[in-house]
């Protein structure tokens, strides 16, 4: 794969393990300091909603500009909103509204990261070997899974959120000087891109293209809002894992980070084995049911689970079967996309992906309140109550995440097919809407 993608994969996964460490360490933060599900919620709704409306015209820029510069600039501008969200922490009353707001800009910045990562491997590796440079990209957030969690959890606990905040801000600029020394081949650009200038226009004009481009793939539009409502049944829990290890643990971040980590270590071993092991892409069929079987795993069975030993378990052998989904899922899209348009298109891919997520957050956050409201006024003690609202929303969307997959997997648009199957239209760039 060539000693410049390997130097790039290493410093994007120093920079992505520094901000899994931050945001690891606020959720705890703000759990402790209010008690409630709705402030974790909203943490990580802040760090989700900016890249909703910032994603399309990102997708714009990393079409039209050079690759590596980008990275340069927006990991910089990271490093500079990690030293402001540090010194926000370290203020005696904790300004949760301006915490919140600064991880807002800081999801808006790092809009641009996936996005320059998924449309520069196209340019820096051969076909041939798509697939287990992907896998490795995706080994960014496995390992993060792993150890952020654990490093998180331990210096919380040990010397203090303020440590994590400077490793962070220092793993951006890592990412920063290593990009110094690598090359991203330039990508070819359609001709609507070569015209200078920064207008609204211009910037309109090539986010239309990637529309067209989608209206004429029925297939891959109906895929982004099938993704669209199983990215809902599974993020409505999200907010939900680590509070209930908290509570049962007796606020133990340790074995939070420990559970939490056991996901990162079976992607990673999962990558491996993809790397070594997958030689023919798996279906879409295949990739539906690999999403049931990792919502039995871990939303049902870990909300019914006591001990942190399950937990882990739950977490850990998930983990193990979905770099085989994702790294299927990401070769199908940069199979049927055209390089020129890779940027737009994968940003309206993400933000219809994740379109129900803001939707999904709030409803955790006030579902849960209510449910242990409910409890409490019914004579459970609030521990139990939350612990029972907890388990019941985790198992309940569980059961839907599962229903809707296997529906999927048996519907007649994608049960049989490939990534290197032919779509149902040329894969040009397509003007309008």
């Amino acid at each position: 794969m060539g000693s410049s993608f390997l130097v790039f994969w290493l410093s994007q996964t120093v920079s992505v393990l520094g901000s899994g460490m931050t945001k690891f360490a606020i959720g705890i933060l703000l759990y402790q300091k209010t008690g409630q599900v709705s402030a974790l919620a909203l943490s990580i709704l802040f760090g989700y909603l900016p890249s909703l409306f910032v994603g399309p015209f990102a997708g714009v820029i990393v079409d039209r500009y050079n690759r590596r510069l980008i990275l340069l600039i927006t990991g910089f501008a990271q490093a500079v909103i990690g030293v402001a969200l540090l010194a926000a922490v370290t203020q005696a009353a904790l300004p949760t509204v301006t915490i919140f707001a600064l991880l807002a800009l800081q999801s808006a910045v790092g809009t641009f990261q996936p996005l320059t990562e998924l449309a520069s491997v196209g340019q820096m590796v051969p076909k041939e070997a798509l697939a287990r440079a992907n896998s490795l990209l995706s080994m960014n957030e496995d390992i993060s899974q792993v150890f952020a969690p654990i490093l998180g959890g331990f210096l919380v606990a040990a010397v203090g959120i303020q440590t994590v905040l400077l490793f962070d801000v220092f793993s951006f600029l890592v990412a920063c000087a290593a990009l110094l020394f690598i090359r991203i081949p330039n990508h070819e650009r359609a001709e609507v891109l070569r015209s200078p200038g920064l207008s609204l226009a211009g910037y309109m004009a090539d986010f239309r293209q990637s529309l067209g481009y989608l209206r004429s793939q029925p297939k891959l539009l109906q895929l982004l809002l099938i993704m669209a409502l199983l990215n809902f049944s599974f993020t409505i829990t999200l907010p939900l894992v680590s509070p209930l290890v908290l509570e049962r643990t007796g606020n133990d971040t340790v074995a939070l980070g420990l559970v939490t980590a056991c996901s990162g270590i079976g992607a990673i071993l999962g990558g491996v084995l993809v790397i070594a092991l997958l030689k023919r892409k798996l279906s879409i069929r295949q990739v539906f049911l690999l999403n049931g079987f990792e919502a039995v795993l871990v939303q049902i069975s870990f909300g019914l689970a006591r001990v942190p030993v399950l937990w882990g378990a739950f977490r850990f052998l998930p983990g193990l079967t979905s770099p085989f989904a994702n790294a299927s899922y990401q070769v199908f899209w940069q199979t049927a996309v055209p390089q020129a348009l890779q940027g737009r298109v994968f940003a309206v891919r993400r933000m219809l992906a994740v379109s129900l997520t803001p939707l999904a957050l709030v409803l955790s956050g006030v579902l849960s309140d209510l449910i242990t409201d409910f409890l409490v006024g019914q004579g459970v003690n609030a521990s139990e109550a939350r612990l029972q609202s907890f388990q019941s929303m985790l198992v309940g969307f569980g059961v839907l995440s599962v229903v809707l997959s296997l529906a999927f997997a048996w519907g007649p648009t994608f049960s049989q097919l490939h990534v290197d199957d032919k779509l149902d239209s040329p894969a040009h760039p397509t003007h309008g809407f």
